[in-house]
């Protein structure tokens, strides 16, 4: 085995062996780039160790051969010798005790060589050995997995950098509460790990920096059907898709004015390929605090109905509910749209984040015992068309006979088409979509990435006069396109006209309504 070959086995398995000595199962979740650069460190000083030994290795085998070398030497000279000259007795004895102890010394020579031999080969198969145990992968982020599958952990993240031109037509606000001019925003900024440990074992955690605070938002485990930590609670098509994988800026209104959002807790879920069940009990969100803590249950459902064809055709159908418990005492450190202390908020923006004011605002609803949420979903895909639509109802149960409940109800329809032939990546077995896949993404060649066109119309009410809630109703009409640069990159582009009626006189005319326009701009990559 040649000296070269060895350093490219020992160098590649080297750094196998120092992550498997210098980092437990437990711990490899948390290296960080201090500790990866020591990591580093230790693999090359055992390297150049190894490489030291196979050297001297090396030496001594060459040595052993040459003295056998010599040794073979004197025994044939000394057997020319005899066969020109005559010899003594004394001097055959001579001859032949020097032969013998020439071989002798050769046999020797070539045991120990033999057994250098064994040694360079033991320490290359074990150099090989390591080598099949580990496997990086660095894009399109880090990644480390055992050959075995056995563990892996990935880093994650993402950035949204927003731009939004609003214009408010309510001029006698805008130089106090109102929307007026060019805003812009980290609408995302996270950073986290994700993984597995012993194959069956999932973890998740990962934190958002945007609005240049720490915000926790998943952390969580997961065994086989089972999740705890922090996640959001089971409720919507909208909600479920990621962020990253959504079609417009924003959400549908209804997800936010009725606080769909993550807390602390435990779920379960059973499916097959084309459906699932999953349900949920929680707690309060990570970033509160409360001595008497509300709780929330939530259930998701869905089924797929696959049409067949070329192309992708499916049908999605799925329901949800959520029950939050109000009447709790000595919630202090809980906010009133979290449902606590008896008492409850809906509110909402115009389209756009980037808004300073929520148009409609119940304010704060007291003698609130529980609020009961109930939606349904519907999506269809085919090729590159989608369509998709949701409605959600909420019931706000008071505590008293003489308060009446409060009915509020939200809901989207909105449409979208690849220009370029890409589809909607839609998960029949999880109930919510995915990434796209990019046919020809930008800088390869003929690339020039996916152009998608999409419109939505949107609309959620926040009032019930017979429950004394007036919050007012919202309807926004919405026209995008999406540029994907690749599967990690994209451009969003929106205009949306927001309606407001029946509003807060504080935030909207005389009698309550606003008209908003604007035009936002998202430069998006994740990992």
């Amino acid at each position: 085995m040649h000296i070269s070959g060895l350093r490219v086995g020992i160098m590649a398995a080297a750094s196998v062996l120092a992550l498997a000595t210098s980092m437990p199962h437990a711990q490899a979740q948390e290296i960080d780039a201090a500790q990866l650069q020591l990591l580093l460190q230790r693999q090359q000083e055992l390297l150049e160790a190894q490489q030291q030994e196979m050297i001297r290795l090396r030496a001594q085998v060459d040595a052993l051969a040459a003295r056998q070398a010599e040794a073979e030497a004197a025994a044939r000279r000394a057997q020319e010798q005899a066969t020109v000259n005559p010899l003594t007795r004394e001097d055959f004895e001579d001859a032949v005790k020097q032969a013998e102890q020439a071989n002798q010394k050769a046999a020797e020579a070539q045991q120990k060589a033999a057994q250098a031999q064994q040694k360079a080969d033991e320490a290359a198969e074990k150099v090989a050995t390591s080598e099949s145990n580990v496997e990086f992968e660095w894009a399109p982020s880090p990644t480390i997995r055992s050959k075995d599958g056995n563990f892996e952990v990935h880093v994650r993240g993402r950035v949204f950098a927003d731009a939004a031109w609003l214009e408010d037509d309510n001029s006698n606000v805008n130089s106090g509460q109102g929307n007026q001019g060019v805003a812009s925003e980290l609408r995302a900024a996270r950073l986290g790990i994700e993984g597995k440990a012993w194959k069956e074992v999932k973890y998740k955690f990962e934190v958002d920096f945007a609005d240049n605070e720490v915000d926790l938002k998943d952390a969580t485990i997961g065994y086989k059907w089972a999740t705890v930590g922090q996640f959001k609670t089971q409720n919507s098509l909208e909600e479920q898709t990621s962020a990253r994988f959504t079609t417009f800026l924003e959400r549908a209104a209804f997800t936010d004015a009725f606080n769909l959002d993550r807390r602390i807790g435990f779920g379960g879920k059973v499916g097959g390929k084309n459906w699932a069940v999953d349900s949920g009990i929680f707690s309060q969100n990570a970033g509160e605090e409360a001595i008497n803590e509300t709780f929330a249950v939530a259930t998701r459902g869905h089924y797929a109905l696959d049409l067949g064809g070329e192309q992708t055709n499916v049908v999605h159908l799925g329901a949800h509910s959520r029950f939050r418990f109000c009447d709790s005492e000595n919630s202090d450190g809980i906010s009133a749209t979290r449902c606590a202390n008896e008492s409850v908020q809906y509110r909402q923006r115009p389209f756009f984040h980037t808004s300073r004011v929520r148009h409609i605002d119940t304010g704060t609803i007291t003698g609130v015992q529980s609020d009961v949420l109930a939606g349904g979903e519907f999506a269809w895909v085919g090729g590159p068309f989608s369509v998709q639509a949701e409605g959600a109802y909420t019931n706000v149960q008071r505590t008293r006979d003489e308060l009446n409940s409060g009915d509020l109800w939200g809901g989207y329809v909105d449409v979208s088409y690849f220009v370029t032939g890409e589809s909607r990546n839609y998960s029949k077995g999880s109930g919510k979509f995915g990434r796209v896949k990019v046919k020809n993404a930008l800088f390869e060649p003929g690339g020039f990435g996916a152009i998608q066109l999409a419109g939505r119309f949107d609309y959620v009410s926040l009032t019930d006069s017979d429950a004394g809630i007036e919050g007012g109703e919202q309807y926004s009409a919405i026209a995008g396109v999406n540029w994907y640069m690749n599967d990690h990159v994209r451009f969003v582009l929106d205009y949306a006209h927001t309606k407001v009626m029946n509003g807060p006189e504080a935030v909207n005319d005389a009698d309550g309504n606003s008209s908003i326009n604007g035009v936002g701009l998202r430069a998006q990559v994740d990992f």
